[in-house]
C-alpha cells in the first residue's frame, strides 16, 4: 500500500468515528428529550379499579359530575389514550344504556319523567289523610259478606288502639293488574315500598306488568284489631276465629273513606288526641272497642265489592 492509499485509509476511519459519535450524541439528546414527554403522558388512571357507586360518590362530592379533564401541558404531544379521562370515565359508568330503566330517588335533584310526577310521595301519616302486620288473620270485604280464612263472617266486636303505628298506620298505595288480578304496591315514607324496594322503580315495574293503566296513589290505611269476642260464621254454627285473635285489614280505594270516618269519631270523643311533643304529629289514643261489618257496593251489572264499615261503640272494656 502506497502512502497515499494510507493517508486516504486514516481520512476515511477519522470520518467514520466523528460520524459515529455525533450519532451517538444525537440519540443521547433525542432520548433525554423523548423520555420526559413518555412520563407524562403514562398517567395512571385516577378512576382505576373504582366502582360505578364510588365513581358517583367522589362526583357529587365535587358537585360536577361534567367537569372537563385538566388541561394537558403545552409541550405534551397527545398520543393515542391509552387512559380514559375522569370526564368519559364517568359518562361510561353512570349512563343507561337503552335497554337498563334506572332508580331516580324522589329526593334526587334529577329530573323525572312527567307522567311519573304523580306516583313522588311523601310520608304517609294519620295527620294528613311501620312496615308489614304482625296478624294472626286477615279480613277481606266481599260483595255479600267479609271473609276471614276465606270464609264468610258475621259483624263481631273488637278492640282497636287508635295510637298511630298501632292499631292505625297511614299508608299510600297504588293499584296495578296482572291480568284480571288486582295487585298493591305501599308505601309509608314515600321512597321505600312495604317490602323494601325503591318506590318509583317498583311503580316502573308494576306499569311495565299491568293489563290496566295505574291508578292514581290513594291515602290507606293499616288496621290492627283485636276480637273482642268469638268470630262466628253468617248462620252462628261456627267459630271461624276465637275472640283474642289480633285481625289485619288494609283498606282499598273505596273503602279508607269508612276508616277516615271511624278515626274522626275516636277523635272527636275524645279518645285520641294529635301530640307533637317529639316535633312531629302523631295521633296518640286510648283502645276503644268498634262493631266491624260488611257493606255492598255495586256499580252498572257487572261490578261488585265489599267495604268494611266501623262502628265506634265507646272505650274498651
Amino acid at each position: 500500500m502506497s502512502i497515499q492509499d494510507l493517508i486516504n485509509s486514516a481520512q476515511n476511519n477519522a470520518t467514520q468515528a466523528t460520524l459515529a459519535a455525533q450519532a451517538t450524541q444525537t440519540q443521547q439528546i433525542e432520548e433525554a428529550q423523548i423520555q420526559p414527554a413518555a412520563a407524562e403522558q403514562t398517567v395512571a388512571n385516577p378512576l382505576a379499579g373504582l366502582s360505578p357507586e364510588q365513581i358517583a360518590a367522589l362526583m357529587a362530592m365535587m358537585g360536577n359530575q361534567n367537569a372537563a379533564p385538566a388541561q394537558q401541558p403545552a409541550a405534551q404531544v397527545v398520543q393515542p389514550q391509552t387512559t380514559m379521562p375522569a370526564a368519559s370515565a364517568l359518562a361510561q359508568a353512570l349512563a343507561p344504556t337503552q335497554q337498563q330503566q334506572v332508580y331516580i330517588p324522589a329526593t334526587a335533584n334529577q329530573m323525572v319523567e312527567p307522567d311519573m310526577m304523580k306516583f313522588m310521595v311523601g310520608a304517609a301519616s294519620l295527620e294528613n289523610i311501620s312496615a308489614g302486620l304482625a296478624v294472626d288473620a286477615w279480613i277481606k270485604p266481599k260483595f255479600g259478606s267479609m271473609l276471614i280464612n276465606d270464609k264468610p263472617v258475621a259483624p263481631f266486636k273488637a278492640i282497636l288502639d287508635p295510637t298511630e303505628n298501632q292499631g292505625l298506620t297511614a299508608s299510600t298505595t297504588v293499584r296495578y293488574y296482572v291480568g284480571d288480578t288486582a295487585q298493591y304496591l305501599k308505601t309509608y315514607d314515600g321512597q321505600l315500598t312495604h317490602d323494601g324496594l325503591p318506590w318509583m322503580d317498583a311503580i316502573r315495574q308494576a306499569m311495565a306488568v299491568s293489563a290496566k293503566p295505574l291508578d292514581r296513589p290513594y291515602a290507606s290505611f293499616d288496621m290492627v284489631m283485636t276480637a273482642a269476642e268469638d268470630v262466628m260464621s253468617i248462620d252462628g254454627k261456627e267459630v271461624i276465629v276465637p275472640a283474642g285473635t289480633v285481625i289485619g285489614h288494609a283498606t282499598a280505594v273505596t273503602g279508607t273513606a269508612n276508616a277516615k270516618k271511624l278515626l274522626d269519631a275516636i277523635r272527636a270523643q275524645g279518645f285520641a288526641h294529635t301530640d307533637t311533643s317529639s316535633g312531629k304529629p302523631l295521633t296518640v289514643g286510648t283502645p276503644v272497642q268498634i262493631k266491624v261489618a260488611n257493606e255492598s257496593k255495586s256499580k252498572g251489572s257487572n261490578k261488585q265489592w265489599g267495604v268494611l264499615t266501623f262502628e265506634l261503640l265507646g272505650a274498651a272494656e
